[in-house]
């Protein structure tokens, strides 16, 4: 029986800043953007692509 082994990636944004805005309402009732309503300076990490590598082998 031979057994084959793949490799692939996978890539995926976390949030992307211009499709996905994510609006904070304060307390004064004002919307504001969730990078800068936040005190979390790696927010805008979120925004670059994350990518992954993966083995699988397929079952028959």
């Amino acid at each position: 029986m031979n057994y084959f082994v793949f490799q692939k990636e996978m890539e995926n944004n976390a949030y992307d800043p211009v499709k996905d805005e994510i609006k904070i309402l304060l307390n004064d009732g004002k919307l504001t953007d969730i990078a800068q309503a936040s005190d979390n300076f790696n927010i805008s990490a979120l925004s670059k692509p994350v990518k992954k590598f993966y083995l699988f082998a397929p079952s028959f």
